[in-house]
């Protein structure tokens, strides 16, 4: 299942616009459905984190850019690597026979190392179309350690630094096996749920407390086609869920399918701290 994030300005339908006047509405149902299911992500967390498994919250086909691309070739070269066109120009260096991962309580687990190429066949699986896209040619492999994000925090592992044909720029892939770790799939909706606001951000503010955006009317409900939002959280001790629902609505019409980021401060019980602020529905970290 793929999940996509909204930008700024994104679609959605909002009750509500001219000939209308302000209502209240009860956020309590829609809340308590989303706080089961808030519940049931924090209890898979935290099930994981305390496993034997590193589950890894996204699969490690991924290239990770380093620098910035020059303006001669940025236009093809961001466009060819969002859709997976990378190529080797030449032969490859091999793995070493035994590599580490070393976990965030310093324990370490042997592993024994994909090979540049093997390492760059995985991330050109997740290749899409690009017509006008000259595919990215890898020149060059180093072995090297990088970070990878997991449920029980960052670990360190084997990679590989590829350098390219016509930039400086350099990709970082994961030279860790799939069959080594674990994938923390998607969460998914409840059936007969009803959607919630997508997160764009969040970080910890005083109170304690989180401040969050989120994908939600253009306006406040004291304007046509508006709407307010109250939020609380989840919390455990590894992670949290931010939960929001409206709470006021303006009446009216059917408005124009445009709306924007809106923003809340959420009150948590403890200070965020090392936790990780989990997105409702997929279950897994906010990006942003």
């Amino acid at each position: 299942m793929r999940w996509l994030r909204i930008a700024p300005v994104v679609v959605l339908l909002a009750a509500g616009c001219s000939g209308g006047a302000p209502r209240d509405v009860d956020p309590g149902p829609a809340l308590a459905a989303q706080r089961t299911t808030a519940t049931n992500i924090l209890a898979r967390w935290d099930r994981a984190a305390a496993g034997d498994d590193v589950v890894v919250v996204q699969p490690l086909g991924g290239l990770r850019q380093v620098g910035d691309w020059e303006a001669a070739v940025g236009d093809n070269h961001k466009a060819a690597l969002l859709a997976g066109l990378v190529e080797a120009a030449g032969r490859l260096p091999a793995a070493h026979d035994q590599g580490t991962i070393r976990l965030a309580d310093g324990r370490t687990r042997p592993v024994r190392p994909l090979t540049a190429a093997a390492a760059l066949d995985r991330a050109a699986r997740s290749r899409q179309p690009c017509a006008p896209c000259r595919p990215l040619r890898v020149t060059g492999a180093r072995p090297i350690t990088a970070d990878l994000d997991t449920v029980g925090g960052r670990v360190m592992a084997p990679a590989w630094e590829f350098t390219l044909a016509d930039s400086a720029v350099r990709l970082v892939g994961s030279a860790v096996p799939d069959g080594a770790v674990t994938v923390l799939p998607a969460f998914g909706r409840p059936e007969g749920h009803d959607a919630a606001p997508w997160l764009e951000h969040a970080r910890a503010a005083d109170g304690p407390a989180l401040a969050v955006s989120f994908a939600g009317a253009i306006v406040p409900a004291d304007e046509p086609c508006g709407s307010d939002y109250v939020g609380e959280a989840v919390e455990s001790a590894r992670a949290v869920v931010v939960l929001i629902a409206v709470n006021r609505t303006y009446d009216g019409k059917r408005c124009p399918m445009i709306g924007g980021v809106r923003s809340l401060t959420v009150r948590l019980r403890a200070p965020l701290g090392e936790r990780t602020v989990l997105q409702l529905y997929t279950g897994l970290p906010i990006t942003g």
